[in-house]
């Protein structure tokens, strides 16, 4: 019977899910983790410069895929995605789907939820007291920010993804306003930098562990359970 006891995982993450994940795997299963750098926004990234290549599930297994060098025996990956409610559309969704890989029994655990509880704003500015204004209304600095001048031509545009301070977010505007009269500044969507979606992944993660322990009874597999899709 396949038994996460006492393993080891690799969790696949470019933005610190691994601070999310590894210490629930840790406390249910004594299991040890580490951390895979892959750059996965080379599989999408929110603020528009790489689009997905497939659906969230593909796209977790493809981290999976390129994670294998690795060697280890399982794999923790996760993918997230932000859009319109389909009826009612002013309401924002995340929903964030995580896949357990059990590498030598080719096993795939999966784990997804919906949010409405998201901080997924943006706007257009023309001026820094925008931009503060917005900021402070959604967060910043523990909520993160990206500004970017993304109408502008390929050769032109700019994306400043890591001002952490009231300073350095004063120094992006100043130099994307630089570039252009005209700017969008939104709510960083990435883990590290979104404390309500950091949130919601900690919770798909215990439910994913609970999965792990829960075992069908024909087959004996872990991963039994209902679908909240």
């Amino acid at each position: 019977m396949l038994s996460f006891q006492g393993q080891h995982f690799g969790i696949i993450t470019k933005h610190e899910k691994e601070l999310i994940i590894g210490p629930l795997l840790q406390q249910t299963f004594g299991a040890t983790f580490e951390r895979i750098d892959f750059d996965t926004d080379t599989l999408g990234t929110f603020s528009g410069e790489v689009e997905r290549p497939a659906d969230q599930r593909t796209t977790a297994m493809l981290k999976v895929q390129h994670a294998q060098q690795k060697g280890i025996d399982f794999y923790i990956a996760s993918e997230g995605a932000f859009y319109p409610h389909p009826e009612v559309p002013f309401l924002t969704v995340n929903t964030e789907l995580l896949v357990c890989y059990a590498a030598q029994a080719d096993y795939t655990i999966t784990a997804i939820s919906n949010s409405f509880d998201v901080t997924a704003a943006q706007i257009e500015v023309n001026d820094w007291d925008a931009v503060a204004t917005f900021a402070a209304k959604i967060g910043f600095p523990a909520q993160g920010v990206i500004l970017h001048n993304h109408h502008l031509t390929v050769n032109e545009r700019m994306i400043i993804k890591d001002a952490t301070t009231w300073d350095a977010l004063a120094l992006a505007c100043k130099q994307l306003l630089a570039t252009n009269e005209r700017i969008t500044v939104m709510a960083d969507l990435r883990a590290m930098r979104n404390p309500k979606r950091s949130a919601h992944i900690a919770a798909v993660a215990a439910n994913l562990i609970e999965r792990m322990q829960q075992h069908c009874t024909r087959c004996q597999y872990p991963g039994f359970g209902i679908s909240n899709a």
